[in-house]
């Protein structure tokens, strides 16, 4: 049976071979690739368990009394945690064969033609214009320095050299600061540290805690957090982690308003677990945001060329790209100059086994 099954995981590379239960027999090459698992890792795992919504059992039996389907659209988890609508048609082993007790399940990919088209476009169009900016951007400081390399060259005298010197260290420093920003959002963190699947909410309090009193001099202002006690799993507990943290870290570097009994300087934080997401909720008071800052937050055209523009808010651009990697959405109301609201919401999918 072993070897059947290892002819048929060849033969049938875009599709799963599933038991009566659902459960996986093994998965076809291209489905491998599809998924980031091999067969062996997912042998023995409900295949419903890695389809998004709906109950998939009933659907697949009620689809299965003919002995075959076709055209069934479902939502397939990826061990990166992303979700690829696919097409599935399917059909009885035993149709086609002395083999009984197994069902073969092709899947097809659905991509919107026109969706991707319009999305190369944008990206295109914003490519061109970060590379137009950053060119723009970075060539200030570096003709400043060019110019006063020229007047170290026919300077008449050694007086000026301590002062020139001076501003082409502060020029150097400014551009390899704007280098050094644009670096770290455009890592994709492919070589960080992996985690164990699992977010312990307690030590997530810690973390948020430390950076608050490594980065913070503020002795009144007040914290407050909320979360479930159990770890939640499924999850990419290091991107969650980076992307609180920088959430605090730009709310801090923000200027602060005078703290009086009626604008009192806090951050809330509160974290639950609705359905198959994860909701954080951050609200600040005392903060203080301008008029031209809120309007970029509200509408932002590009992380890179917003970057450019507004280098104070380069915390919030890498939290930003953290909850884009992640699958998820971060969306900030606000209430007034000193009071924001900010609502970050990240899908939980299953956890493949290593």
């Amino acid at each position: 049976m072993n070897e059947v099954m290892s002819k048929l995981n060849t033969i049938l590379a875009d599709s799963v071979i599933l038991d009566l239960s659902l459960g996986i027999a093994a998965i076809g090459r291209e489905v491998e690739v599809l998924m980031g698992v091999t067969s062996d890792e997912m042998r023995g795992e409900n295949f419903a368990s890695v389809c998004v919504g709906g109950n998939l059992r009933v659907v697949l039996e009620e689809r299965l009394r003919s002995g075959y389907f076709h055209g069934l659209d479902v939502n397939l988890w990826t061990r990166r945690k992303e979700s690829r609508k696919v097409s599935l048609s399917g059909f009885y082993l035993g149709l086609i064969s002395d083999i009984n007790g197994y069902i073969i399940l092709k899947i097809k990919v659905k991509e919107d033609d026109s969706v991707l088209k319009t999305e190369l476009v944008t990206k295109k169009r914003e490519l061109d214009m970060f590379i137009y900016r950053a060119a723009h951007d970075l060539r200030g400081p570096l003709a400043t320095i060019k110019g006063l390399v020229n007047l170290l060259k026919i300077r008449k005298s050694d007086l000026e050299v301590d002062e020139i010197v001076g501003l082409i260290d502060m020029h150097a420093n400014k551009l390899d600061d704007r280098l050094f920003k644009l670096l770290y959002l455009a890592n994709d963190n492919g070589s960080a540290e992996e985690g164990k699947g699992c977010l312990d909410f307690g030590t997530l309090r810690d973390v948020i805690i430390k950076t608050l009193k490594d980065n913070c001099q503020l002795d009144k202002a007040l914290f407050g957090y909320e979360a479930p006690t159990v770890s939640l799993c499924d999850v990419d507990e290091m991107a969650i982690t980076r992307l609180v943290r920088h959430i605090v870290l730009y709310i801090i570097s923000l200027p602060v308003a005078t703290a009086t009994e009626d604008n009192q300087l806090s951050i809330d934080l509160q974290v639950q677990v609705i359905r198959t997401n994860l909701s954080i909720m951050v609200r600040t008071q005392g903060f203080v945001t301008t008029e031209a800052m809120r309007k970029v937050l509200e509408q932002p055209s590009s992380l890179y060329n917003d970057l450019l523009s507004h280098p104070m808010l380069f915390n919030y651009y890498v939290a930003f790209k953290e909850a884009t990697l992640l699958r998820g959405s971060l969306h900030v109301d606000f209430k007034e100059a000193t009071e924001q609201v900010i609502d970050i919401v990240i899908p939980i999918g299953p956890q493949f086994v290593h």
